[in-house]
């Protein structure tokens, strides 16, 4: 590597504040710091829409913390597209995670959506995935939202027979919570798929079964530079990421 100044050299120099400034976002946004992939206990703690510099499509911006373990503290960024089938189906899932209504018949209400999930601050599990230089985290049981101790403090008066009774039904209602959410994961997963197949004209059948949808793809190739951040989020949460054709890693250049 040449030591000798070019006439950018002096440029290059008055850009140390830039620089500097720009790691943070580096390191939170692209994984300049690799928080290990992984489950995290994580708040969230701003969720908004953005209008992107680079490709001018609206996204919307979620920052989560991470409350325990060793990465406390570290902001995880990630990105929602809005203007993907795709990206859009993975937001109306998070919404009705957190309890929310998607605003189909009047879509501009999706910022008000977006900000009262933002203000509700909740704490969750998440599942962190790196997807190439992004961090994907996605959702996967929400624990906590700020308001919710509230709620709790008003339910701690019960009579003796009131006590002896709320064992029982707990766990009935405990387990009947339990297993519809496993099916609604596995139907979001395949009908995302289904979109996905659609999009690339890969036929498929009405009854296709989550496996069968797996098959078909891992069928193919698909180049990942020519997948959005939430395909490869998709595939690799459907255990098909074996179909995306990785792009080569650039090489550091040595000193």
């Amino acid at each position: 590597m040449s030591t000798g100044k070019s006439k950018f050299a002096e440029r290059l120099s008055s850009m140390r504040t830039t620089i500097n400034e720009s790691k943070n976002t580096y390191d939170s946004m692209f994984a300049g710091v690799k928080i290990d992939a992984g489950t995290y206990v994580v708040r969230l703690q701003s969720a908004k829409i953005v209008e992107t510099k680079s490709s001018g499509k609206l996204m919307i911006l979620r920052e989560h913390i991470v409350t325990e373990g060793t990465w406390q503290g570290h902001v995880v960024r990630d990105y929602m597209n809005l203007e993907s089938p795709m990206g859009m189906a993975f937001v109306r899932q998070w919404i009705d995670q957190c309890g929310y209504e998607f605003p189909d018949e009047n879509p501009e209400e999706l910022e008000d959506v977006v900000e009262a999930i933002a203000n509700e601050a909740f704490t969750c599990k998440a599942i962190v995935k790196h997807s190439g230089d992004f961090i994907n985290l996605s959702v996967q049981e929400i624990i906590e939202s700020a308001s919710a101790g509230k709620e709790q403090s008003k339910k701690n008066e019960p009579k003796a027979e009131t006590k002896q009774e709320e064992p029982k039904a707990a766990p009935k209602a405990e387990a009947k919570k339990e297993g519809p959410a496993v099916d609604k994961e596995e139907e979001s997963t395949k009908e995302a798929l289904r979109q996905f197949c659609k999009s690339q004209d890969i036929v498929t059948e009405k009854d296709d079964t989550l496996e069968i949808l797996k098959e078909r793809i891992m069928e193919y190739e698909f180049p990942e530079e020519e997948m959005s951040a939430e395909e490869i989020a998709l595939f690799e949460k459907a255990g098909v990421d074996g179909a995306i054709k990785r792009k080569a890693k650039s090489k550091k250049v040595k000193k």
